[in-house]
């Protein structure tokens, strides 16, 4: 399977056993054989989610995972990622892409990322697949909707 890019809800869901998309994530996590790609600016995004309390020591071990996973890059952050996703953000006014979302359109772009590790997401709008298929099945999409959202709780815990 070729390598895909991972958004922050791909990380949240992953992190929190009562977030919806969990189990899906988890066993997604499992069958990345080709890799996964994330931005810093992700990075920073998932941070900012996870910095109450005891989320902080949530995010900061897996940052310390992901930074010694052979098999998920971290795209640096720079100037000039930078000012292409401010360039992206000011072209697309029209959707409600976070400055975020844009730098990640971007990213995918620019890597031929052919899908990515995410849900609820612009990319499919942005003209990148919105799933990519892994072992006949396909990732998360724009318009798949989550297992169940009863019961689901907003922190990590």
């Amino acid at each position: 399977m070729r390598p895909v890019f991972a958004d922050t809800s791909y990380y949240l869901a992953l992190v929190n056993p009562l977030d919806p998309w969990h189990e899906r994530d988890v066993r997604l996590r499992e069958s990345l054989l080709g890799g996964s790609f994330v931005s810093e600016y992700v990075l920073v995004e998932l941070g900012s989610a996870l910095s109450r309390g005891a989320d902080r020591l949530v995010y900061l071990e897996l940052l310390e995972r992901l930074q010694s996973d052979r098999s998920t890059t971290i795209i640096p952050a720079s100037t000039a990622l930078f000012r292409k996703g401010i360039a992206l953000f000011g072209k697309r006014r029209d959707k409600d892409w976070s400055l975020v979302d844009c730098i990640s359109i971007v990213v995918m772009k620019e890597r031929r990322l052919k899908g990515g590790a995410y849900h609820g997401s612009p990319f499919r709008s942005g003209g990148l697949p919105g799933s990519a298929q892994a072992g006949g099945r396909w990732l998360k999409s724009d318009n798949e909707e989550p297992p169940s959202t009863q019961g689901r709780d907003e922190s990590v815990k």
